[in-house]
């Protein structure tokens, strides 16, 4: 989360709304055996205490003698991220039907991974013992190399290689392939929509989805056939728009042109029929325009 998020979210967690706002809530929940689990939860409240606290009161209810700690909670909003990809309809969708309270009463959990060799959610991994002491000597991390197939199939987070999650990976892919063909395979507009930059976009494609041929399969438009597909896109919409018009037209103007007929101002027949005077102007127009062509000719 970047510095300006960082503000954003902790002004908005000391806000109290009038309306039930999303909070996702990362926890770790200590079970009676003393064995942890990590969770990610969505809990729909006013404000971020009172998530904490439905969220409290629901661990308590399902399992009287569990525990929670390292509760961690930000706003779900327009235009925000989850897991450094950007809120789509998709996602908000998936939301709203996972989101605590429900009508079924269930709290739906999703367990996070934790680390080998992690002994809590927010990545310390040095032990918790008193005497423990660092060894003498070079106390820096030996740098693995990993293959491009390896390293395509996993992620580098809280400084060390752990797999990645097949599903998380396809849906990121997804994404990615629908930004690409929404915005007809310009990737400055697709990596906006998924919040990245361009150059990110691109080493994520080449690095991580290997086995996807994307200059074949979606080749990225030179400057100039992005603007002639640009121009199409705009004198397509300008016949069809002008198609619709003409329908338009056709149907209202026998009627128009009737009270016309009568002696109706153009008001009078705006305020009878409902059409905008422009409009009844332009039929009433074209139409003498035709007698006068008929007349001469």
């Amino acid at each position: 989360m970047g510095k300006k998020q960082r503000h954003v979210q902790y002004k908005l967690l000391k806000t109290t709304f009038s309306y039930d706002q999303y909070w996702s809530i990362l926890y770790t929940q200590i079970f009676e055996d003393n064995s942890e689990k990590d969770y990610r939860s969505i809990v729909k409240a006013r404000s971020a205490e009172l998530a904490r606290n439905i969220l409290h009161t629901k661990i308590k209810e399902d399992n009287p003698k569990s525990k929670l700690k390292s509760v961690t909670i930000v706003m779900l909003r327009h235009q925000g991220y989850i897991n450094r990809l950007m809120l789509n309809i998709e996602d908000w969708e998936h939301i709203k039907n996972c989101a605590f309270p429900n009508l079924a009463n269930h709290l739906f959990k999703f367990e996070m991974d934790r680390p080998e060799g992690y002994i809590n959610r927010c990545g310390n991994n040095i032990p918790s013992n008193k005497g423990y002491k660092f060894k003498k000597g070079n106390t820096m991390t030996p740098r693995v190399k990993l293959s491009a197939q390896e390293k395509a199939v996993m992620i580098y987070q809280r400084g060390k290689w752990i797999p990645w999650k097949a599903s998380d990976r396809n849906a990121l892919k997804s994404k990615i392939i629908l930004a690409l063909e929404t915005f007809s395979n310009n990737r400055t507009r697709a990596a906006e929509f998924l919040g990245f930059s361009a150059k990110q976009l691109t080493k994520l494609m080449k690095e991580k989805f290997i086995e996807v041929d994307w200059d074949k399969e979606y080749p990225s438009l030179q400057r100039g056939a992005l603007l002639q597909t640009e121009k199409g896109r705009r004198e397509s919409s300008k016949k069809g728009w002008k198609r619709r018009q003409e329908t338009y037209y056709k149907e209202i103007s026998p009627a128009i042109i009737n009270l016309h007929k009568k002696g109706l101002s153009n008001n009078q027949i705006s305020v009878n029929l409902g059409h905008s005077r422009n409009v009844i102007a332009n039929i009433i127009k074209k139409y003498e325009s035709e007698i006068e062509s008929n007349i001469m000719a």
